[in-house]
């Protein structure tokens, strides 16, 4: 057993252990808005020269960290920060339609549990949002530190879902999420991958999902 599987077979055997076969679920621009929040808070700080609007901003770059202007230093320790902070994980709104979509989801199938790429270190806060916003209360497998996903052997974040994704099959059977990175590592993945976003990257396994309605119709 090598160390991915130590340190994740407990969680497989949890899962396991109702017999069931469950959904999985990203939180962050899944459930949580959290780009566009974060863009809120930079902009208001340090401004943009083309955007006023954190909305605009992230349907233009995706994310934070594409926003060219704003890879400074001091920019950059912001966002570390916000990473970090129960505070701003606790201010952060909820994804449109993500309240219904999922209430929507458990009437027919057990969601089984979250994949994040948040740190341990936020998971008090984590779990508050979820109840404060009304989701299940079901385990949070965060993201280790960059060290320890290097000691497995993975690349990044992206890697380490993918492949977390395969270890926890068939207890996990699908996960809903909005990173199109995890595609590139998802050859040998026999669940569905619920693409909130849209795009299948020629995948089959892959169902693209424009936003929350679709991913309803489509589980």
């Amino acid at each position: 057993m090598n160390k991915f599987e130590r340190r994740y077979s407990p969680a497989k055997a949890a899962l396991e252990s109702d017999g069931l076969s469950g959904l999985g679920l990203d939180i962050d621009e899944t459930l949580a808005g959290t780009n566009i929040y974060w863009a809120g808070l930079i902009l208001k700080r340090y401004g943009h020269p083309d955007f006023h609007d954190p909305t605009k901003i992230i349907q233009t770059h995706g994310y934070v960290r594409n926003v060219p202007e704003w890879q400074t230093e001091e920019i950059q320790a912001e966002v570390n920060r916000f990473i970090h902070s129960d505070e701003v994980v606790l201010s952060i709104p909820p994804v449109q339609d993500a309240q219904a979509g999922v209430a929507a989801i458990v009437k027919r199938k057990p969601l089984a549990c979250y994949v994040t790429g948040r740190p341990q270190e936020v998971g008090d806060a984590t779990y508050k949002w979820l109840r404060k916003h009304g989701f299940p209360l079901v385990p949070v497998i965060f993201q280790p530190g960059n060290r320890d996903m290097e000691g497995m052997g993975f690349e990044n974040g992206s890697h380490w879902r993918a492949e977390l994704m395969k270890f926890l099959y068939p207890a996990v059977d699908g996960i809903v999420d909005d990173n199109k990175e995890v595609l590139r590592y998802a050859d040998g993945y026999k669940g569905k991958i619920y693409l909130l976003g849209g795009g299948t990257n020629g995948n089959p396994h892959v169902i693209g999902c424009p936003d929350w309605k679709a991913v309803v119709q489509a589980v």
